[in-house]
């Protein structure tokens, strides 16, 4: 396993191994690794294991790690990725692992049925249902992504599409991660959150899923996932 790199596409990556805040250009918290200079400032928010190295604890109701203005813009081609603990912090009514000052959230949960998909704010239409019951996962990490691509945005969780495909693009901005920078809406662990300019295909995606899952122990008498390129993407110990 190494962790996520910078390339072409990278608008920001946090790696979230700082062992301390303040310790970022600036005084701030969370790193940018992209030489974008996004990085964050932490709310309410706690150092933990991640699934490589450090992440971050953003489960106190409030918590977040926001961004400076001018925030992240995005246009109507982007990619969102990181890696979650499941299960999801205990909110009442969403849990939102990005939200932008402009008001959409890109990633969110619906806590009322559990279903993955965004919130258009901006368009005023509200959640934007993938159908995708997140409830579902096993408990510990997971590999999390949104793929937007003109008009719609598909969602992955460990590099599988999840549900359908959403007929909705935000394209305003990034400003809080983990949580709403507003009201309690926290989401979690999480670790590796990147942001591309691109569309990342699905190859990639499964790829970068597979890197913590190659060495995930097998316990028996659970189930494991055999994906599109015929690799089993566990460690398997049991008999």
């Amino acid at each position: 396993y190494s962790e996520l790199s910078v390339d072409g596409s990278t608008t920001a990556l946090w790696h979230m191994n700082e062992t301390s805040n303040d310790t970022c250009a600036g005084g701030v918290d969370v790193c940018d690794s992209s030489g974008n200079g996004y990085h964050g400032t932490e709310t309410s928010t706690a150092i933990v294991a991640g699934v490589y190295g450090n992440g971050r604890d953003v489960s106190n109701g409030s918590a977040n790690i926001q961004l400076a203005s001018p925030y992240l813009d995005l246009t109507t081609t982007w990619t969102i990725e990181a890696w979650f603990k499941y299960p999801l912090a205990p909110m009442a009514a969403y849990n939102t692992l990005t939200r932008g000052n402009g008001g959409d959230h890109q990633i969110i949960v619906q806590r009322s049925n559990m279903h993955l998909g965004g919130y258009d704010n901006v368009g005023a239409t509200g959640f934007k249902d993938t159908g995708y019951v997140i409830s579902n996962l096993s408990e510990g990490w997971h590999h999390i992504a949104a793929v937007a691509n003109g008009s719609t945005t598909t969602y992955y969780i460990d590099g599988i599409q999840a549900g359908s495909a959403v007929s909705w693009v935000s394209s305003t901005d990034v400003r809080a991660i983990g949580g709403h920078f507003g009201i309690d809406q926290a989401w979690g662990t999480i670790d590796e959150v990147r942001i591309s300019n691109n569309a990342r295909p699905a190859s990639e995606l499964r790829t970068n899923a597979r890197f913590w899952e190659d060495w995930k122990p097998f316990t028996a008498g659970t189930n494991f996932t055999i994906l599109e390129d015929a690799t089993v993407h566990t460690n398997w110990v049991g008999t």
